[in-house]
């Protein structure tokens, strides 16, 4: 998955999507969340690992959206 923020654009990675924690703030989701194409224009909060000697790369923990 790609994110970008202000400063720069994180390539973040997971060996499987259903370990990610996805939380929502301000709304309630409905129905069945396809992170690929729903979340794209969303604000949200990541939490990843970093790797080292790539700071642009990491391995994806959390997602919190919000609209």
């Amino acid at each position: 998955m790609e994110f970008k923020t202000q400063q720069r654009e994180l390539h973040l990675y997971t060996d499987n999507y259903f370990q990610i924690e996805f939380s929502a703030l301000n709304y309630k989701p409905t129905g069945e969340l396809y992170p690929c194409t729903q979340i794209q224009t969303m604000k949200a909060r990541i939490s990843f690992y970093d790797i080292k000697g790539h700071p642009n790369d990491g391995e994806l923990i959390s997602v919190e959206l919000s609209k």
